[in-house]
């Protein structure tokens, strides 16, 4: 720009523009800068994402309503004693945590309630999500006309990285389904990074209470995923309480490390299966256990790997262990 502007009073420094006015934005002068360059201090953002707590009451989908207010590490906090009931699964794509507050008399109940639905399915863990579940029930409802056939899957689509599940103080039960239902399932199309259980109690289910079928054709999570019981007990199922199937016969890709210690399982694996049964484990430590009233018939532990240990466990009125699959 050409000419005299009388407007412009001081410099890009804060300091007076005086005659003759130096050509450029800042006028020469030796007295202390006024206006500093700005820092992120001074330009970035004042405040901070918190993780939020989110109190729900018992009612139908008011699960499903908190969900819809939720961010990735939020909390759902049930906050009274009751029935949460849901109308559709719940499914879940970020880390989340579901608890019941603190100094409840009763554990929260969460059941899926749906009249028409023929595979109800109460939490599913999409691509993304992780799960944390503190101090509730999940509640099959077997035996009712809106039994479910599963408490918590993963996805049916393919999961581009591991999920995490944990649970502390929770119950699992009432699963009786046409084919067998189970209390987790985890599918061929996703790997666990890691699972940890902990006092938790799991009864009456018809199929593998709990299951993993593996993939040697899926390599996600981490280098070798880690299951974890400790001080859990489990309780009238007819299938096997924990199992670990191959599907595939495929170039060997990931195996999973077992650890169960102080766990009871009485009358786990009562129709001709084995308590725990597993394919392809390694470094697999059941320790501090009790396995009884099983039939006698079928194993109680019968896997197969390498550097498996039991130790530190009774068998009563149970069938044996087998020791020619990797167990020591």
């Amino acid at each position: 720009a050409e000419g005299t502007y009388d407007s412009v009073a001081d410099d890009m420094d804060g300091h007076e523009r005086f005659l003759p006015k130096d050509i450029g934005a800042d006028q020469v002068s030796d007295f202390p800068v006024i206006r500093q360059p700005v820092t992120k201090a001074d330009v970035g953002v004042s405040w901070q994402l918190k993780k939020q707590v989110i109190p729900v009451e018992p009612g139908q989908d008011a699960l499903h309503e908190a969900l819809g207010q939720a961010f990735e590490g939020d909390t759902l906090e049930l906050i009274s004693e009751g029935v949460y009931e849901i109308w559709e699964d719940i499914n879940l794509n970020i880390p989340l945590m579901i608890r019941a507050a603190e100094g409840l008399n009763e554990k929260p109940v969460i059941r899926h309630t749906h009249p028409w639905m023929s595979e109800r399915v109460i939490l599913v863990l999409e691509d993304g999500s992780s799960l944390n579940l503190q101090g509730v029930i999940l509640d099959g409802m077997a035996g009712t006309s809106t039994s479910a056939a599963t408490l918590v899957k993963t996805s049916d689509e393919y999961m581009s990285s591991g999920y995490s599940f944990r649970a502390n103080d929770c119950e699992f039960k009432n699963i009786v389904f046409s084919g067998g239902g189970h209390f987790f399932w985890s599918g061929t199309t996703s790997q666990p990074d890691t699972m940890k259980f902990k006092d938790c109690l799991f009864s009456n289910c018809n199929g593998e209470a709990l299951l993993w079928e593996i993939s040697r054709a899926v390599d996600h999570g981490s280098e070798q995923a880690e299951i974890q019981f400790f001080n859990c007990t489990f309780w009238n199922l007819s299938g096997q309480a924990v199992a670990f199937r191959e599907k595939e016969d495929l170039p060997f890709v990931k195996i999973h490390k077992l650890k169960i210690n102080h766990c009871t399982f009485n009358q786990s694996g009562i129709d001709s299966n084995e308590t725990i049964l597993g394919d392809f484990l390694q470094n697999t430590e059941i320790k501090n256990s009790i396995f009884s009233n099983n039939l006698s018939s079928a194993y109680s532990v019968n896997i197969s790997g390498e550097s498996n240990v039991i130790s530190y466990s009774n068998l009563y009125n149970a069938g044996p262990v087998n020791e020619a699959g990797g167990i020591q």
